[in-house]
């Protein structure tokens, strides 16, 4: 069976997978954890097999059928009809702990004189059985910085990302994925700059996508500077601007329900140098009404006088529920940093914002909720993750993850709504990768999933 065939009987068999994992199950025993060095932070040494709030299942090698395990580089899961579609901006697979595997007959096709780009993938379908199958990257999709979907609540996805068209010139792009299929590519955004990072995209109810990026545009005189919004109006793509006169933005997050679209956007000012310099950064939200069309001013949510707001994340965990969560960072090379969150009960109108929670420096957080508590898997610069649970105003509690020498930040994605199965997506370091590089490492990614347990009847 060649690969295109092996592809196209895991799309068919797999469209059982939703039922399986997204209904709520028996929970998985939870991993055993230790201590983790952590400033102001309770900690849990163990716990025992008692499932007593979420179990985090054991890590499994994202690998297909022949065991060849996969390296990828910023992941983005979706749920689509037949799993989970992981999309990424650079991937592969290991023929062998050493050699990276040939996936579409690159090398034959080099010394014939064609030209390729040396990534012929652009991601994996994680089906009901746990077979990672490879999503061919289209002709169309080139040079890919940044990549990001979301479900287009219609058993599909949609797929927005940022292309480097040259040293200086990057465009944003949007397709739609079905079924191992592709729609045509639209071309929809192209200023003068864009922050590769901060790119972000949602569906609302209807299946109508947006898209978030910080970013500038225009000269001197007519220079403008804050998030895109980017939506359709009778088939044609605009961008909305939501600008800011100071603040540098440093990454957005963009969500759509009951008519609201809601962008949330960290930022960072400085003002003054030497002795005078100050230095403030904040987490501001927008919101519009009308599809799109119209964008209210950024309204604060939390500031600060950190240097900066960085990893904003935006979590819907109900029609009317929003939970948000940064790091501040006090200094740069600072030996702590600081996690704060906000909740939202009326759809971003309002928020209570958490006091500030110490922490050792970090590498990145991925946030999620489940049965609207929040939780962030946090990496530590020493390549350590662990499991976090905020509970508002008190101490952080902390579970150390058995998962040691992550080479990849985590992504975390809850399937379903927040009373299902949250799926946690890393990498481990592997030496030698390249034989001739012996200073570099490769990858090999791993996922692991955490469930709520289960809720005993009230007597």
């Amino acid at each position: 069976m060649s690969e295109d065939e092996r592809s196209e009987a895991a799309l068919r068999g797999g469209r059982a997978w939703v039922k399986h994992h997204l209904r709520c199950p028996t929970p998985l025993q939870l991993v055993c954890v230790a201590v983790v060095a952590c400033a102001g932070a309770t900690h849990v040494s163990a716990q025992g097999p008692a499932c007593h709030n979420i179990s985090v299942g054991p890590s499994q090698l994202l690998a297909d059928d022949r065991g060849r395990a996969v390296t990828m580089d910023w992941p983005s899961a979706v749920q689509v009809r037949e799993g989970v579609a992981i999309f990424a901006r650079k991937t592969a697979m290991w023929e062998s702990e050493r050699i990276f595997f040939d996936t579409t007959g690159l090398v034959e096709r080099v010394r014939n004189g064609s030209y390729i780009l040396p990534d012929s993938l652009v991601g994996y379908l994680l089906p009901e059985n746990g077979t990672a199958v490879p999503i061919r990257r289209p002709e169309f999709m080139m040079q890919v910085e940044n990549i990001v979907g979301a479900p287009d609540n219609h058993g599909g996805a949609w797929v927005a990302w940022i292309a480097a068209d040259s040293l200086e010139k990057r465009t944003l792009w949007i397709a739609s994925y079905s079924a191992g299929r592709w729609s045509a590519a639209t071309s929809i955004f192209a200023p003068r700059s864009l922050n590769v990072e901060s790119l972000a995209i949602a569906a609302d109810e209807t299946g109508k996508p947006y898209v978030s990026v910080g970013s500038t545009d225009g000269e001197r005189s007519s220079y403008v500077a804050g998030a895109a919004v980017l939506s359709q109006r009778d088939g044609q793509w605009a961008a909305k601007w939501i600008t800011t006169s100071t603040l540098s933005p440093f990454g957005t997050q963009i969500t759509s329900a009951h008519g609201v679209t809601r962008v949330v956007m960290g930022g960072s000012n400085v003002t003054g140098t030497g002795s005078q310099r100050a230095d403030t950064s904040g987490i501001f939200s927008a919101e519009s009404t009308d599809g799109g069309e119209n964008w209210s001013k950024w309204k604060l949510i939390a500031s600060s006088d950190s240097r900066a707001s960085n990893w904003p994340q935006l979590v819907r965990s109900s029609a009317d529920t929003l939970h948000v969560l940064w790091v501040e960072i006090q200094q740069y090379n600072s030996a702590e940093y600081l996690v704060r969150s906000a909740r939202s009960g009326d759809n971003g109108h309002t928020w209570i914002v958490s006091d500030p929670h110490r922490t050792s420096p970090l590498k990145s957080a991925a946030a999620f909720v489940l049965r609207d508590e929040q939780y962030y898997i946090a990496e530590d610069s020493e390549n350590q993750l662990a499991l976090v649970e905020l509970r508002n105003n008190e101490a952080l509690v902390v579970n150390t993850l058995p998962w040691h020498e992550t080479s990849m930040p985590p992504r975390a994605v809850t399937m379903g709504d927040h009373t299902r199965q949250t799926l946690v997506i890393f990498a481990e370091a592997v030496p030698g990768a390249y034989p001739n590089l012996p200073q570099y490492q490769g990858r090999r990614v791993r996922y692991a999933w955490i469930t709520p347990c289960r809720q005993e009847p009230a007597p």
